[in-house]
């Protein structure tokens, strides 16, 4: 559920006011924390689209937050697929952090 929120809001991105699209990010979020195990590859990954969204809306507080707990998840699988590590890095960068 939470992957599918991800691709909708990716879709919603291209066509929608940025504050749709982070709507859309935020209850991917919210399911997936509810519904997947901390570590899950697919939460990490809608907290990093989340946390560029959250960055670019001034809230820093927020997408450190995000990065961070999406970096804590993402360490937990050390034969990570190269997207995720290329999402995290260019999230890293994005962020400053």
């Amino acid at each position: 559920l939470g992957q599918l929120a991800v691709l909708d809001a990716e879709s919603a991105g291209a066509t929608s006011p940025a504050a749709e699209a982070r709507r859309h990010l935020q209850r991917a979020v919210a399911a997936g924390a509810a519904m997947d195990a901390p570590e899950s590859v697919w939460l990490a990954e809608a907290r990093l689209w989340l946390a560029r969204g959250q960055w670019l809306a001034g809230d820093r507080a927020a997408a450190r937050g995000l990065l961070a707990e999406a970096r804590a998840a993402l360490a937990r699988h050390p034969q990570l697929a190269a997207r995720y590590r290329d999402l995290l890095c260019d999230t890293d960068r994005r962020l400053g952090a």
